[in-house]
Parts: structure tokens; sequence; C-alpha cells
């Protein structure tokens, strides 16, 4: 349940100048990505511990629907873990006959940045696949109902290769586990993913917020990855102090990279930062 300035959410609408669904891209790096995602997302369900998303930045704004006014979230950070538990809730309650032709509040996700990708999300509601399919994509593209257009959209197809990646783990899954997922998932008193939502205006002068903090960051390099995975192993290591941990965490970006900063290539930096700037 999300609440700010005293509306209660009812709906998300991922903002125009939001950038494409790049979770569900299929370059090597974003493949090891998704899985890794989709681990930490299976193991928070499969456990009573639960994961912690971190922060989503946004605003809350009521939005005309129809005839009346509903509190929307505009997420101005956060898009792919947004869209990904969208994605999560409808593959989970494809196995759960009773969400079959009844409303759900997650059904209330859409995106402003295309009406194709905003049409998709409310035809993956309306799905009720029998979950016998090798993979999940082929089924929904040869629906009456699946737009031949989709297939130039990158933020469906996107969706389509995290839905196919998300069936890939969950196929083999029992039936008592998919249940116990699901009702773990929709869990609205212990939630096992959760994430803090900061408020941040979501209409500044020309949208130039938007543009500044989706132009911002470039992805990360397979040694940053190799960093997040090698500190997050630490943690669970009982045997390294605490203390310790924070040291090789600090050292890892100053000092010891520092040791390496006399060796960089000028050429390729400066050939970096224009690309950034472009």
């Amino acid at each position: 349940d999300l609440q700010i300035h005293g509306m209660q959410v009812q709906a998300i609408e991922i903002p125009l100048f939001q950038r494409d669904y790049a979770q569900g891209r299929t370059s090597p790096q974003v493949h090891q990505i998704r899985e890794r995602f989709i681990t930490s997302l299976y193991d928070a369900l499969d456990s009573t511990k639960g994961i912690d998303l971190d922060f989503v930045f946004g605003d809350v704004v009521e939005k005309e629907h129809g005839a009346e006014k509903i509190p929307t979230l505009f997420p101005l950070d956060g898009q792919q873990r947004l869209t990904t538990l969208f994605l999560l809730h409808c593959y989970l309650a494809w196995g759960i006959p009773e969400t079959k032709d009844m409303p759900q509040t997650w059904h209330a996700f859409s995106y402003s940045t295309r009406p194709g990708a905003r049409d998709f999300c409310e035809y993956l509601t309306k799905c009720r696949p029998d979950m016998t399919f090798e993979t999940a994509s082929p089924w929904l593209k040869d629906q009456t109902d699946y737009l031949p257009t989709w297939m130039h959209d990158p933020t469906i197809q996107g969706m389509l290769n995290m839905l196919d990646a998300l069936h890939a783990r969950y196929k083999t899954t029992s039936q008592e586990k998919w249940r116990m997922h699901w009702d773990r998932l929709t869990d609205s008193s212990h939630p096992a993913i959760c994430f803090h939502l900061l408020p941040i205006k979501a209409k500044t002068e020309e949208n130039t917020l938007y543009v500044k903090m989706n132009s911002r960051g470039r992805p990360l390099t397979d040694f940053e990855n190799f960093k997040a995975d090698l500190e997050a192993l630490l943690r669970t290591q009982t045997v390294i102090s605490s203390e310790a941990r924070r040291e090789f965490a600090h050292k890892i970006d100053t000092v010891w990279t520092d040791l390496f900063w006399a060796y960089r290539d000028n050429q390729n930096l400066q050939r970096q930062y224009q690309e950034g700037r472009s």
C-alpha cells in the first residue's frame, strides 16, 4: 500500500519522458542483471525474510480516469523495478484460478511513453494461458488480441523477454510453491517485496528533471558488477567483521582504484565523456 500527501496510490503510470523497459533487453550484460534480479525476487518469495528494493522517486497526482480522479504515481526513478513487479504479478496470476475475470489492484499499471506499451499492459492483465507452453512469448504473440505492430516496440519486446525469463524459472515449480509465492507477493500486511517512496515533484518546468535523471547514468562495467557481487558475498560471511567489510568497500573504490588511475586511457575517457553528454 502506498500513501503520500494524504492520498492512497491507486494507479502507477510510467511518465512520457522515461526510457524503454531496459531489463528485458537481450545484451549479455542485461541478461546477467535480469537473471540476478529474478533470483533475488524468487528467493524473497520463497522465504520469510523478503527483499527491500530501495527507493522509488516520484510524485502522486490526481489524474482523471473517466468521470473520477485517481491518485496516480508517476515514478521519476524506479521504472525498471516497478515494471518487473507488474510482470511478476501478471505471470504468477496466470496460475491462480480465482484471479480470472477479476479486476486486481495491480492492473492499474500503465505507460505514457507510447500507446502500444499501454495497450500491451492491459492485454497482459486479460490473458489466461494454460501454462503448458515451453516459453511464454510465442503463446502471447499467437493470440488474436496481439497486434503485429507491437513487434516494433522495444518496451513490449523487453516485457516478453522478461516473461520468458520468469517462466524459465517457474515452469518446474510445484503448484503449492506457486500458490505460496502468489500469497507472499500479494500480502499487504507483511509484503515480501517492498520499496520506499520518496516524493519528488513530477511536473517540473519543461520536464528538465526527467531529462536529467534519465540521461545521467551509464551501464555498470563488468568490474563494477564484480565489486557489487563480491561485497554482497562478504556480507554473508560471519567470520569477517563489519569493520573489515567497510574497509574493503572503501578501499576498493578509493585507495586501490587510485593505483590504476595513472594508467588510464585519456583518449578513451574523453570519448566516453562525449558519449555521455550526447
